[in-house]
């Protein structure tokens, strides 16, 4: 018979629990109530692989493998904590982590704004990575072969146009005013080559670093697949940490998974990207029941106002009844940190209230996640979020992507398959210009409706194609001429997208728990198919062909709007020289872009957006 709980303490009950978390955090997270013996061994694997590296000039791997829950995050967030003490030492480093929720067909654009990210990221002194591994080498910028990457390095460095070069340098496409005010190249770069000039930056940056080692941490690997079957994703993942390893001589490559999903790399890799991927590993252990006290107390004194309230005769793990704890350790002895985590947290809330608190409902859990994780995010990360998020909700809601291969349908970004036919769909979020129009004419000549009667454009709502833009214009005019049609994706759906995807990276790496226990994908999954937000349901209807038809003139009155924010009907009407009752019908049926007052001179403008409830 387990022991009653303790008498409620007031005083208890208004200190947060601090064993209360449901996500796992950043590794860019202070490890709190960090244990430092448990894992020491997978902790001196990564020191080691990086001071290889530093001394060898030769890049290095190490694959991370554990339980879900054994703490592969927690222990990258320790990592990125002994690394910050060096660089403040003058032993340089460059912590990249790597949360891999992207495309496979956009994973060096995704390195290539991470490293971006790591290289600006300022430290406790006000310091950013770059501005202390570079300046020293700051005369070597003139010999770097992409003249562009010089100058927005420079500009970095010394503060100017700091804006726009860092944009630049995750990747993001600047107005061509802006190019020209930096001096940059207005070229575009189509598609086809975006993958190649993100590879040459990242390249381009490691040489310069050199000596200092680039640490690259491949967290959440799994979220890559699509599904069980999906070999091409690891693959592309093999190649990825292959490619580091081989072109670089300063990258210090890190991988976490699930012991699990060691099989899977086996079966999809080959040749020298499995020896990259499996050569060098350590494992992270279950705790032991000495640990497991350990953790707890290092938790408990994580939370300072215990200390004013904990008895003077108390010992270090007060108010945790470590007899409650037993049953979680037998008969084997160990037990993994977020087992021992909740069923502290239990403990605590009964010591606390004086009864278990109640468990709070699944549908609750994933509906209040779902929701933290609805934030707005910029029109630069809408290719990003499109082209990883949608393969994920058409295959969780019945329309399953089907391979482009090549000739007719290599020129788009998707294929599903619905109702027995394919539907294409091609990302446009290029800024109007040549970009723009090269993407709408290659578009337009590769499509052969014939074949594949729906092509859909897709193009964040933000991304207007004003008036003057009249190349563009005809260009998209001569495609949805053909009915071609163009799908504008609101803010308030990228940011469910956005939402979603981590949700199904969290279950997929086993991150995402409720009630100490890890929630699968295929939970996640059924939840969010009956739960989409109502932004998020009116573009799956478009997409099906069930939603109303967007007007033609969406993209011009966007545009309008964004430029003039207030304006009557009338001049909406004069300025885009249609029909009023055009104009009208238009911002009747699209409630989440324009708002309207009045009757026969009604008003139009922007409504302020807001993610609750939407």
């Amino acid at each position: 018979m387990s022991p009653s709980p303790p008498e409620p303490s007031n005083r208890l009950a208004s200190i947060p629990n601090p064993f209360a978390r449901d996500v796992v955090g950043s590794p860019l997270d202070d490890a709190r109530g960090d244990v430092p013996r448990i894992n020491v061994h997978a902790k001196k694997e990564c020191v080691s692989l990086i001071d290889r590296v530093r001394v060898g000039g030769e890049s290095g791997s190490l694959l991370l493998f554990g339980e879900p829950g054994s703490g592969k995050t927690h222990l990258l967030s320790r990592l990125r904590q002994h690394l910050d003490r060096e660089n403040a030492a003058a032993r340089h480093n460059v912590f990249i982590p790597l949360r891999m929720q992207t495309s496979p067909s956009m994973i060096w654009r995704f390195v290539r704004g991470n490293l971006a990210d790591a290289l600006m990221r300022r430290d406790g002194a006000g310091l950013s990575t770059l501005e202390r591994i570079l300046t020293a080498r700051r005369d070597d910028l003139e010999r770097l072969y992409h003249r562009d990457l010089a100058i927005a390095l420079e500009n970095l460095i010394s503060g100017t146009h700091v804006r726009d070069s860092a944009a630049w340098l995750r990747g993001y496409e600047l107005p061509e005013a802006a190019l020209v005010a930096l001096g940059l190249s207005t070229q575009p770069i189509d598609e086809e080559f975006q993958e190649e000039r993100a590879y040459q930056v990242v390249r381009e940056i490691a040489q310069l670093a050199e000596p200092v080692p680039l640490v690259f941490c491949l967290d959440q690997v799994e979220s890559l697949q699509r599904h069980a079957e999906d070999k091409e994703s690891i693959f592309a993942l093999g190649k990825l940490v292959a490619t580091l390893h081989d072109t670089l001589h300063n990258a210090a490559i890190i991988c976490c998974v699930q012991t699990s999903f060691i099989d899977q790399i086996k079966s999809a890799i080959r040749g020298s990207e499995q020896d990259r991927m499996l050569g060098n590993r350590a494992g992270l252990q279950p705790l032991t029941w000495e640990q497991g006290l350990d953790l707890i107390a290092a938790r408990l004194e994580s939370q300072p106002e215990l200390a004013e309230v904990r008895p003077e005769d108390a010992n270090r793990l007060w108010p945790i009844n470590v007899e409650r704890l037993k049953a979680i350790f037998e008969p084997g002895g160990s037990c993994v940190a977020r087992r021992v985590l909740h069923r502290a947290k239990e403990i605590y809330d009964e010591t606390a209230h004086g009864a278990l608190l109640p468990t709070e409902p699944l549908d609750s859990f994933l509906s209040r996640i779902s929701e933290e994780r609805r934030r707005p995010r910029p029109a630069e990360e809408s290719d990003f979020i499109l082209r990883d998020a949608l393969p994920q909700l058409f295959q969780m809601l019945g329309m399953q992507p089907s391979g482009k291969g090549g000739g007719r349908l290599a020129s788009f970004d998707l294929v599903v398959e619905h109702a027995g036919r394919p539907v294409a769909f091609a990302l446009c979020n290029q800024r109007p210009g040549i970009g723009l129009v090269n993407r709408f004419r290659k578009l337009g000549e590769k499509w052969d409706s014939s074949y594949t009667p729906r092509l859909i454009l897709l193009r964040d709502a933000r991304l207007g194609i004003g008036s003057t833009a009249k190349a563009s214009q005809q260009r998209l005019d001569e495609l949805t001429t053909r009915r071609a049609e163009l799908v504008t994706v609101s803010p308030e759906a990228l940011s469910a997208l956005e939402s979603i995807r981590g949700l199904l990276a969290d279950a997929d790496s086993g991150d995402l728990s409720h009630n100490g226990e890890a929630v699968d994908r295929k939970t996640v999954e059924k939840w969010l198919s009956s739960h989409l937000p109502a932004p998020l349901a009116d573009l799956v209807d478009q997409l099906k062909g069930q939603g109303a038809r967007r007007s033609e003139i969406f993209p011009a009155l966007t545009a309008f709007l964004n430029d003039r924010k207030i304006a009557s009907m009338e001049e909406a009407a004069r300025e885009l020289r249609v029909g009023l009752q055009e104009v009208a019908d238009c911002a009747h049926q699209n409630p989440q872009q324009f708002a309207v007052i009045g009757g026969n001179s009604a008003v139009l403008f922007q409504p302020i957006r807001t993610l609750v409830g939407s």
